[in-house]
């Protein structure tokens, strides 16, 4: 029984790696680490499986940011959307739709305004792509 288990577990890995391949071929993801000399980390939240709304406060890193982007541990998550709450105006909503694969990163989002904005939270719609493993989601600001 334990060995029927572990091969269904393996054939459903391949296989929903072989669907991420598939549809983040194209997508705009950054699988290489980047430089983080001018990036804070501003919070993580680990992922569950199903979908989810999460909210990371930065009450604690004081700071102007120019740009957000999100790292991926653990397993590959479906990102659907973020909203960025400001001290300084305005929210930012962001449609993603993307599958980011554990190990990558969001594309570099630029913040809304005129000048470095002040987060105040950082509001995230997503889901684990498998139920295999857990998954960390790291939300990293930019200076300038």
């Amino acid at each position: 029984m334990k060995t029927f288990l572990l091969s269904a577990i393996l054939l459903m890995t391949s296989i929903f790696a072989a669907q991420a391949f598939e549809t983040t071929s194209l997508d705009p993801v950054i699988t290489a680490p980047a430089p983080m000399s001018n990036w804070d980390k501003l919070g993580q939240k680990n992922v569950n499986y199903l979908i989810e709304k999460d909210v990371i406060n930065v009450g604690i890193v004081e700071g102007l940011f120019t740009a957000v982007k999100l790292r991926i541990t653990g397993n590959d998550i479906n990102l659907h959307r973020l909203v960025i709450k400001f001290k300084n105006g305005p929210q930012q909503q962001v449609m993603i739709k993307k599958n980011i694969p554990a190990g990558g990163y969001s594309r570099e989002i630029q913040l809304n305004g005129s000048g470095r904005r002040i987060i105040k939270e950082v509001v995230m719609f997503y889901e684990r792509e498998t139920a295999a493993q857990p998954a960390r989601v790291e939300v990293w600001g930019k200076h300038n």
